[in-house]
């Protein structure tokens, strides 16, 4: 029997970007080194616009929100962000640390 999530305090569904107020142009996103034009470094996370150093837009962002990650593509700011709660990001990073994901990738 699958628990109900209500019952742990957890909401049915999560909250939209919209329904917890936030601008995700104020945020501060944070680019993978897929973002990068040669793969490297991502640029200096405290440059008021990190594209005028020549970065392709590829990769992924992410910015934390209080009780909330934040992950988009890279490059396009109006694309679909997805929300996840701290627990779900430390999975995903445990997957992510496990290599579960390398076959997807290739």
């Amino acid at each position: 029997m699958t628990e109900d999530p209500k019952a742990r305090g957890v909401p049915a569904r999560k909250p939209t970007v919209q329904e917890l107020g936030l601008d995700p142009d104020a945020l501060h996103w944070r680019r993978s080194a897929a973002g990068t034009a040669d793969g490297g470094t991502a640029p200096d996370p405290t440059s008021p616009d990190p594209t005028a150093s020549g970065v392709e837009a590829s990769g992924v962002e992410v910015a934390f929100a209080g009780a909330w990650v934040l992950l988009r593509t890279s490059g396009d700011p109006g694309a679909l962000i997805s929300v996840f709660d701290h627990h779900e990001w430390d999975c995903f990073l445990a997957g992510v640390k496990a290599e579960e994901f390398d076959r997807a990738a290739s």
